[in-house]
Formats: structure tokens, C-alpha cells, sequence
């Protein structure tokens, strides 16, 4: 048979797993349980920011259909949510997007380096038909297609031109699974 003191020591213990078990159900609750998944990395002036998916959506969730330009031909138009690549450039405290490029780099290690025009969507659009037509573009991230967040065949995050009617840019542009941004002061 145990005595008074065990028995407030068993108590004493019961009371504190009870106590921590709920501290932490209550962590995961409030929290959501696990940290979103860093989803995008920019890099600028030795800083580094890193967003996920609920960040980037706090930023813009800007739409616009686009489509691309290949040497085969136009590819089908979508449409696309995301976050506008002007603004990205704010959230990281750069006010003018004509005094930079952008390294913009795919989780395979595919790279391209942007030039301010082609951030401020200076480049040749096409119509349905492939011919050159007049209009203005808009450069995203996107993380939706169609309404559906990106796969991962081609993202999760997408680098894609937009317009308030199709637009269509040259497929060069265009890069799938962006993990990363580097700015570069011009």
C-alpha cells in the first residue's frame, strides 16, 4: 500500500502530463500544427526573405489570363493568381523595379536573369493567332492555375505574364517550379 507522500507525488506527476498534453494540443491547434512549407526565397542586399504559400497570398492574389508563345505555335491560355512581381519587390523594400534584374532560379537549378523591362512587362505580346499585337502584361508568381493551386509538375510556384483578356508572351519567360529570387541592383 503507498503512502500519503507517494500518492501526491503520483498526483503531482498526473497533474503535469495533463498540463503539457494540453499546452501542446492546444500549440497545434492555435498554430495550425505544422509550419508551412517556405515556398519562395528572395535574396537581396545580403537579406533574405522567405515566404510560404499564406505569406504570398497576404501580399496580392492578382489575376489575369495568360498563355505562352512557342516556336510550334500559341499554347492554350489560363488563368492565373498571384503575386505581382512589383510588389514582391516592395514587400522586400525596393520601390523602384527599373533599378534592378532578377536571377530567378527553379528547384532544378534552371536560372534566368531578368532585365528591369522585362519585370515591368516590356516585352512582344501576341494575340490568339500569333501575331504581334499592342497591350500591356503583367509579371506574377503565380501559385493558381484555373482556380486549382499549381502542381508540382509545374510549380508550386509559376513565373508567368498576365492581362485582363489572354495575353501571350514568349515561352522563354516562362519558368516552372521557382524556388528563388535574387535581385540585383543595376
Amino acid at each position: 500500500m503507498a503512502d500519503n507522500g507517494t500518492k501526491i507525488i503520483t498526483g503531482l506527476l498526473v497533474i503535469a502530463v495533463i498540463i503539457t498534453m494540453s499546452v501542446f494540443a492546444y500549440y497545434e491547434w492555435w498554430s495550425g500544427g505544422e509550419d508551412e512549407e517556405i515556398m519562395l526565397t528572395a535574396l537581396y542586399g545580403g537579406e533574405t526573405w522567405e515566404y510560404t504559400l499564406s505569406d504570398l497570398i497576404d501580399i496580392d492574389d492578382y489575376r489575369g489570363s495568360g498563355g505562352m508563345s512557342t516556336k510550334t505555335g500559341i499554347r492554350s491560355s489560363h488563368d492565373y493568381t498571384g503575386v505581382r512581381f512589383e510588389l514582391l519587390l516592395q514587400n522586400i523594400g525596393i520601390s523602384n523595379a527599373s533599378s534592378v534584374e532578377a536571377k530567378v532560379i527553379a528547384v532544378d537549378g534552371y536560372n534566368q536573369t531578368f532585365t528591369s523591362d522585362i519585370l515591368l512587362g516590356n516585352v512582344t505580346i501576341y494575340d490568339a493567332t500569333g501575331n504581334e499585337t499592342n497591350g500591356t502584361v503583367t509579371l506574377i508568381i503565380a501559385y493558381e492555375e484555373d482556380g486549382v493551386l499549381i502542381s508540382k509538375d509545374d510549380g508550386p510556384l509559376r513565373l508567368v505574364f498576365v492581362a485582363n483578356e489572354p495575353a501571350y508572351t514568349t515561352s522563354k519567360y516562362w519558368i516552372k517550379q521557382v524556388s528563388s529570387v535574387g535581385i540585383l541592383a543595376t
